[in-house]
């Protein structure tokens, strides 16, 4: 009997330690609204994907409501940050959305948690 209480308190603190290994986005810039943006940068608080893995896909799906000014690529700079560079700086009255990719999951196999979707805009002139 004592065996198994020793055997589910192990198996519960590495359920717990699972849980503390889970990934999320730390920071996303920019945010709200900001007249000129070039590039949007998205930080996790653990490696996400592994480092210099070219193959490594994007974390986020962005969506502007002007989809010719919104032209760019991503890429991953390290394995805690992700960088999506636009083709030019974006116009006034760009809004741009960046939603967690579906089926994305970080180095640890996990999905991430946190917030999910973030959103910016360039204003109006």
């Amino acid at each position: 009997m004592v065996f198994r209480v020793r055997g589910a308190l192990v198996g519960l603190g590495l359920a717990a330690a699972g849980g503390a290994w889970a990934v999320q986005i730390t920071g996303l810039s920019p945010q709200g609204e900001v007249a000129r943006v070039r590039q949007v940068v998205a930080s996790f608080d653990a490696p996400a994907v592994a480092f210099g893995n070219p193959n490594a896909a994007a974390p986020l799906q962005l969506r502007c409501n002007e989809p010719q000014a919104s032209a760019g690529t991503g890429r991953w700079v390290d394995e805690r940050r992700w960088v999506y560079d636009f083709q030019q700086m974006l116009p006034p009255g760009v809004t741009c959305t960046l939603q967690v990719a579906p089926g994305f999951v970080a180095l640890n196999g996990q999905p991430l948690t946190g917030p999910q979707r973030f959103a910016f805009e360039t204003g109006g002139p």
